[in-house]
């Protein structure tokens, strides 16, 4: 048996190296794993433990593996699928933020980090309760709509901002689990009208100084120059495209199918939900959403089912300012359109993750 375990190790071993070198040879500029890498890392672990659990005897046919029982499976095509679920959520339109780092980032623009406007008298935002009650909430980012593209639904004036907890202790950075719309640990401030004299503005005395020990996804200020408006295409990603493929995918095959997994065991091609992942990896106001895990909103997402700011991790090589939601994940801000029409940022989704 010690012979058997030793054998079983080194094959995991060797599958699995081979699994990452393939990856990081394929995608040398990123340490970001998609959905379909990581299937194919979990194919292999699949074939390892059916060569592990099933030995054949002298006398018996060898057992097939997991990849040879996939291969005998009926071939289904997932594309006319895909394409119905797109027909039924058609592309929106979004504004692709490119962080481009910088220092002492005037107070006017859209940016990432840095010193916020914030006009003199107004409160600044504090945790409510719990563990950051009373403690200053730090700066995240902020969007000049004044300045940015026109896009449709969202304001066409005004500046938007994201606080978020500077905790040391959890490194969630206000985010709550059970309660995602609480803004206790996070807030979003909204400026109908920007004010321009500076006199009226807070400067950096004014402003709560971070906490050195704290926990942020930031580090550094980042100017956050948009693109034009451009549309974005729902895909595997979001909890809608999702449940609505499932749905389409039972219907064609007469069973319940509620995983990539089993739409894998009935012929579906699911590399091709993943097609074009990694050109989504970016920050971006409006669209849909991307996450390195899965969505948290249901299907049925009404109070949240607009994508309000995505702001992804980015890092630049020898430089020490960064964004990094915790191993390069992606935080998202969602609100509900009706909401959003008008101005009305009180109950906002606030989510990250990473891989």
């Amino acid at each position: 048996m010690a012979e058997d375990r030793n054998d079983f190790l080194a094959m995991v071993s060797k599958i699995i190296n081979e699994k990452v070198s393939e990856f990081t040879a394929a995608h040398p500029d990123t340490p970001i794993y998609s959905q379909a890498d990581k299937d194919k890392m979990a194919e292999g672990a699949a074939d390892i433990i059916s060569k592990f659990v099933s030995v054949p005897s002298d006398n018996a046919s060898p057992a097939k593996n997991a990849k040879e029982e996939r291969s005998e499976a009926v071939s289904r095509d997932i594309m006319p699928i895909i394409e119905r679920v797109k027909k039924e959520l058609p592309p929106r339109p979004c504004i692709k933020l490119t962080p481009s780092e910088g220092e002492n980032i005037d107070i006017f623009e859209s940016k990432v980090g840095g010193m916020p406007y914030f006009p003199k008298g107004l409160p600044y935002p504090k945790g409510l309760s719990g563990a950051c009650e009373n403690s200053p909430l730090r700066f995240l980012a902020q969007l000049n709509f004044d300045r940015l593209p026109k896009l449709e639904g969202f304001p066409g004036k005004g500046m938007l901002q994201f606080f978020c907890a500077d905790d040391n202790d959890e490194c969630v950075y206000g985010m709550n689990y059970d309660e995602p719309f609480s803004q206790n640990g996070f807030r979003v401030i909204y400026h109908e009208n920007i004010i321009t004299d500076r006199e009226m503005l807070c400067t950096s005395e004014d402003i709560p100084a971070p906490d050195p020990d704290g926990c942020f996804p930031v580090t550094g200020e980042f100017l956050l120059p948009p693109s034009e408006t451009m549309p974005c295409n729902a895909d595997i990603n979001d909890c809608r495209f999702e449940d609505k493929l499932f749905s389409y995918c039972s219907e064609e095959c007469g069973e319940r199918i509620n995983t990539i997994y089993k739409l894998k065991k009935h012929g579906y091609d699911t590399e091709r939900l993943y097609e074009n992942e990694y050109e989504k990896h970016n920050s971006r106001i409006g669209g849909y959403p991307l996450f390195t895990q899965s969505d948290p909103r249901d299907a049925d997402c009404t109070d949240c089912d607009t994508l309000l700011f995505q702001l992804d991790s980015f890092s630049i090589r020898g430089s020490n300012s960064e964004i990094m939601w915790g191993d390069m994940g992606i935080a998202n801000f969602f609100i509900s359109k009706d909401e959003l029409a008008r101005c009305d940022f009180s109950k906002v989704m606030f989510n990250w993750d990473c891989g």
